[in-house]
């Protein structure tokens, strides 16, 4: 079998900023990497069998010089947890047979179960149920996982074939729901292709039920289902270790496992570290890129964003804006520049969220506690801000234009509102609570608000997110806590809120700390909105929600709604006025100051000189001169930078 690997890329539509990255990375390497047009796939709709077909076609007719015998499909939120070689020699064994992982399809609970009785149509980024429909006979209904390894042989009949059964199944899974689970799976079993079938897909799933079942894709599908949790934590790297055969147990019988997934760098970077050096023995990969102890999120992208109509985008876009000018005044003013004789303007270019590693340590396939413990700790933490703005123009020096500009970014912690108990858990009462915060955008399969930077709006749905102790006594147990508001001006909300917690079977309980329960709660505008009394508008600023337990325990956390036609005003205020202005209704995010900082495209001494040359103002000179060599931090060797180790943009 050839070892030579060709690699086929499928970017979404809705990742803008990530497809222009992608396509600058691929421009570095062989004509084995290749980027398909964008594509913007619903789960469980047609589109995303649409996409998988076109792909196989893109394979097919337009990659004729690329030589391959199976395709493997994976996500970005997959890994290899064994090396290369060992996959070639396993399917080298295997030549023209096609990994599906199939359920029985037998018996009425699984076509009910992958809902074959039932009519579904995609129609404006939406997956309508339509109602019942009759079962097909004459023909196997099977169906599975949709991720596969499929052969070349039987990828080419799926592509080249006209047969009037390949039609007819095609047909029945338009109207489907998750037809690439079932599509292949059931080509297969009624075609000649039935004997080449093995009932694996080579690769780890993290099933972690009821956890990750639910509706999560509520709004795009009537529907509900499940999906695998993120691998993270110690635990399940040493899981990995054992399936892999790095760290075996006496009688473990190795698998045919070669992937895992998912992994997300936004959960977990140091589990991702761990599979790439110990598992795969890869230590060359991050040479020449960036630090692998730390992972940039992009939250803002000026190319990709500037143009979107969200509500929530530009909120964030002229926040973001607000904190970058007060910040670099701050910046200024540290370095005893007065910001009037050298004002500079500056352009938003991105923002990120910064996810680091630095709590790993190498540990001899059991975790320590230390290490657990500094895992759990750094669950809930909100993560700190990059903020990278163009500096465009210096007063009194136009030879520096925009063709030479400098690039600063900006390291911002942002201010943490939530509370943690100080008790250890093992002193809370039941019902007490450990964790409790509030914000938006929160992945309730993964626990986590994917809102990094807790930027609220007065017109977004917030989320209440309790993690409390439950009754180890009991197996059922029911308590409750009352929430009371209080709104920007010091006035408490004269309805108290009262949560139910109930502890039973079907209660989940948190990744992070699994002694706890989690329960969460909507809450609506009209709750903030008729806080004071009727008819007022929301108030924007930094309100307080206090909670007390059964037991008396009284917990206090934060939460800031911005309002974005202020921050609008703030951005047209005089320039002398930026540096001490109050931007947001917050002294939280008032009191937030630049952590770190650094400069790229410094200008050259040939530039330099011509400054002398052009007769510019002495002191202006000066001033600017010691403004380079004060700053003289370059990002390409700050390692939380979205630069590192690059020379160049």
């Amino acid at each position: 079998m050839r070892l030579r690997q060709v690699f086929l890329g499928i970017p979404f539509l809705r990742c803008g900023y990530l497809y222009t990255m992608v396509k600058s990375f691929i421009g570095n390497y062989p004509s084995n990497v290749y980027l398909t047009s964008r594509f913007s796939p619903i789960w469980g709709g047609q589109s995303l069998l649409d996409m998988f077909l076109s792909s196989l076609k893109d394979i097919s007719l337009n990659m004729s010089s690329w030589e391959w015998d199976f395709v493997i499909n994976l996500s970005e939120s997959d890994l290899p947890i064994r090396p290369n070689h060992e996959l070639v020699t396993y399917l080298s064994h295997n030549r023209d047979k096609i990994f599906l992982r199939s359920f029985s399809h037998t018996g009425q609970s699984f076509l009910r179960n992958q809902g074959f009785d039932q009519l579904f149509l995609e129609c404006d980024s939406y997956v309508w149920h339509l109602g019942e429909r009759s079962i097909p006979s004459g023909i196997i209904l099977d169906g599975g996982s949709d991720w596969m390894i499929l052969p070349k042989i039987f990828v080419d009949y799926v592509i080249y074939s006209d047969s009037n059964l390949l039609r007819d199944i095609m047909e029945y899974f338009r109207y489907s729901l998750l037809p690439v689970e079932s599509f292949f799976h059931t080509v297969a079993q009624n075609t000649h292709f039935c004997t080449s079938v093995i009932n694996h897909y080579l690769r780890f799933i993290n099933w972690k039920r009821p956890q990750g079942c639910g509706c999560k894709y509520g709004s795009m599908v009537d529907w509900c289902g499940c999906s695998p949790l993120t691998l993270n934590g110690p635990k399940d790297a040493e899981l990995l270790c054992e399936l892999t055969g790095k760290c075996l147990k006496p009688d473990y019988r190795l698998q045919p496992l070669f992937f895992a997934r998912k992994f997300d760098s936004t959960i977990d970077l140091g589990i991702i570290n761990f599979v790439v050096h110990k598992l795969l023995g890869r230590y060359d990969l991050t040479v020449n890129l960036r630090n692998d102890n730390y992972y940039l999120e992009n939250i803002y992208s000026k190319e990709e964003d500037s143009l979107v109509d969200n509500a929530h985008q530009q909120a964030l876009y002229l926040a973001l804006k607000c904190l970058s000018k007060k910040l670099m005044y701050q910046l200024l003013r540290s370095y005893n520049y007065n910001p009037n004789l050298l004002y500079i303007k500056s352009s938003l270019l991105n923002s990120f969220a910064l996810f680091n590693a630095t709590g790993w340590e190498e540990f001899d396939h059991i975790p320590s506690n230390e290490l657990l413990n500094m895992w759990v700790n750094k669950r809930n933490i909100v993560p700190p801000l990059v903020i990278q703005v163009r500096l465009t123009e210096f007063t009194n020096l136009s030879i520096i234009n925009d063709r030479n500009h400098f690039i600063l970014e900006f390291l911002v912690h942002p201010p943490s509102l939530s509370f943690t108990t100080v008790d250890t858990i093992n002193n809370l009462l039941p019902g007490d609570i450990g964790f409790l915060e509030i914000s938006s955008n929160f992945d309730v399969k993964e626990q986590i608000f994917r809102n990094y930077p807790r930027f609220l709006t007065l017109q977004e749905t917030l989320t209440i997110l309790v993690l409390w102790k439950g009754n180890s006594n009991h197996k059922i147990y029911k308590t409750s806590v009352v929430f009371t508001l209080i709104n920007p001006l010091g006035i408490p909300c004269l309805k108290q809120l009262k949560l139910p917690l109930v502890q039973n079977e079907h209660t989940v309980r948190s990744l992070a700390m699994p002694e706890l329960y989690i329960t969460t709660s909507l809450f609506k505008n009209t709750i903030l909105t008729n806080c004071v009394q009727k008819d007022v508008n929301i108030v924007p600023g930094e309100w307080t929600i206090i909670a007390v337990a059964s037991s008396g325990q009284i917990s206090r956390a934060k939460f800031v709604l911005f309002d974005p036609l202020k921050l609008s005003q703030s951005l047209r205020l005089p320039h002398k006025l930026l540096a001490d202005k109050k931007l947001f209704d917050s002294e939280s995010w008032n009191s937030v100051q630049v952590t770190d900082f650094c400069i790229i495209q410094q200008l050259t001494k040939g530039k330099l000189n011509s400054l002398y040359t052009n007769k510019i103002n002495n002191i202006n000179f000066r001033i600017f001169n010691g403004f380079l060599n004060d700053f003289h931090r370059n990002c390409t060797t700050v390692q939380w930078s979205s630069f590192f180790k690059y020379s160049h943009l």
